[in-house]
């Protein structure tokens, strides 16, 4: 796909963020550090930040175009006080789970090469 381009892993993400119009997720932390820098984020997945200022559920390719046309045209970015406003009340209404040990579980090549052209697929379909 000659519109994209792979970027080192040794590059800093904080400055892949601030050189961006938005950023895009499935579930990552990145949805987080994104609305904190005032960038706004798609979110493919489903988590409790996906009801954060500048937080756009993809759920279909409709929601994907209102979410560009609200950043690209309209330039729609999320205010830092707003999601400061939202943090805190993550924080006052979360309560502290009990201690529990998961198993961690690493990509294999398959599922990183699976993922990928499912990903270049959907991007096609754009």
């Amino acid at each position: 796909m000659p519109s994209v381009k792979l970027i080192s892993r040794d590059i800093n993400t904080f400055d892949l963020l601030d050189n961006s119009i938005a950023a895009a997720t499935i579930t990552g932390t990145v949805a987080l550090e994104a609305i904190w820098r005032e960038k706004p984020v798609f979110l493919f997945g489903y988590h409790v930040y996906q009801y954060a200022p500048g937080v756009f559920p993809i759920r279909n390719l409709e929601d994907c175009y209102s979410a560009m046309k609200q950043i690209l045209v309209e330039g729609f970015r999320p205010e830092k006080k707003d999601v400061a406003l939202f943090l805190k009340a993550l924080k006052e209404t979360s309560v502290e789970p009990e201690p529990f040990e998961y198993a961690h579980s690493v990509a294999t090549a398959q599922d990183i090469d699976s993922f990928a052209d499912r990903l270049y697929d959907f991007i096609n379909t754009l």
